[in-house]
Parts: C-alpha cells; structure tokens; sequence
C-alpha cells in the first residue's frame, strides 16, 4: 500500500491563511473594498487599514462614509489651535489643557504627542473629538481626552499609566425610538 505524498507546509499554511480570511469575510468581522486607481482598503469592523495605492484624501473620504462617528458639525482644527506646537502633517505636541466649547476635527499625515499630566476635555453633551493622523497618537503619563465622542484613526495609539480616554455620560440624549428600563442580557 503505498502512502499520498505529504503537501509542502507552506501549501497547508497558504490555505488554513485563505480559510482564515474567508470565514472572517462570511461573519462580517472583515471586508474589503476596492474603488479603482489601486485603491483598496481591507476593514476590520469599521477600521480602515491602509494600502499603498491609497491616498489620505479617498481614505478620509470613505472612512465618513462608512462611519457614522464623525460630527459634520465638527470644526476643522489646527495644531496651533489646540495651542500646540507643531503641525499635525508633521508633529504636534501639546503641552497644556485644553478645554473645548464645540466639536472639533483633527486631519493630517503625522503625529499627535500630548504630554504627561495635559488634557483634551470638552465636557459638554454631544461634543466630538475625532482625530485622522497617517502616523502615531501619543497619550503621556496621566493624560486625558474627554468628550461625549472620541473617534481616533492613526497608525497607533499609545496610551501612558493612569491615561484615559472617556465618554462616560456625555452622549447626550438617546434615540427618540428608545425606551423603557434594561432588563437582562442580550
């Protein structure tokens, strides 16, 4: 009796990888996305991961459309807006709190550092802070961003001890179709 022949590794690995990513695809935990000109963009529950054919400009534009976090309402704003130094297509470091009065939104190709002990806060109801960097958010040690939404697409995230990043009830009001008390687990 003679024995089938083994299948090379990286055959087995190649398809346990294309199982993998399929059974994502069919639980909708990931999709892709393709609009033509290269551009392709792989989402990971509503996180857009970049390809080399994108650009940020069609990445920023199907990220609105795709997301229902970012305020249309939302100031654009400026490294130096936030009394920063810098620029956000390059670094921006914020070394002192700052308290906001309306939804802001931060665009650009580089970092965001906010230093040890320095805050972000707009402690009102429905205010937004979104931040879209191409590079890396650096919270310090004791650090804070507080607001009733806190939407952040860049590279990475790195958040210093005791940091935080808080919505806790500034919401708002909820939907007109809710109602009644939470009973149970779904």
């Amino acid at each position: 009796m003679r024995m089938p022949p083994v299948l090379p590794h990286w055959y087995l690995y190649l398809c346990l990888l294309c199982v993998h990513l399929l059974l994502l695809v069919f639980t909708g935990v990931c999709s892709w996305h393709t609009s033509g000109h290269n551009d392709t963009e792989i989402w990971v529950r509503n996180i857009a991961v970049r390809t080399p054919g994108d650009n940020i400009k069609n990445k920023i534009l199907r990220y609105e459309e795709n997301s229902g976090s970012i305020s249309l309402s939302a100031d654009m704003v400026s490294c130096e807006d936030l009394q920063g130094v810098g620029s956000f297509d390059t670094t921006c470091l914020l070394s002192s709190n700052v308290y906001l009065s309306s939804s802001i939104y931060a665009l650009g190709a580089g970092n965001l550092e906010i230093l040890p002990h320095v805050s972000i806060a707009c402690p009102i109801k429905d205010c937004s802070i979104s931040l879209n960097l191409s590079g890396n958010v650096k919270l310090g040690s004791d650090a804070a961003i507080i607001a009733g939404s806190v939407v952040i697409a860049a590279h990475s995230l790195s958040v210093g001890h005791n940091s935080s990043i808080s919505t806790t009830s500034l919401g708002g009001n909820p939907p007109a179709q809710t109602s009644g008390t939470p009973v149970g687990f779904e």
